[in-house]
């Protein structure tokens, strides 16, 4: 492991060399502002934020705000209705 947030990929496609990065992420919903946030021990990328709210400009992103709900939820780290 390059640093501690990340893995490289063993397996490229077809005999090339692989060009994926695992990067490993802590995340949760902050419910007060609506986001979910996502956080890395790399130093590369730290921390950032993501909302289901149209009138965020630079953070919505409503079908990455859902995939990772559905994680949360999952694992039952949404709070309930």
């Amino acid at each position: 492991m390059a640093n501690s947030g990340t893995e490289r990929s063993k397996h490229g496609k077809k005999g090339r060399p692989p060009k994926s990065v695992y990067l490993k992420l802590g995340i949760w919903y902050d419910e007060k502002h609506g986001h979910i946030h996502l956080a890395s021990r790399d130093k590369r990328f730290r921390h950032t934020t993501v909302t289901n709210d149209s009138s965020s400009k630079l953070r919505y992103h409503p079908n990455l705000f859902n995939k990772l709900k559905a994680v949360l939820q999952a694992e039952g780290c949404w709070p309930e209705p």
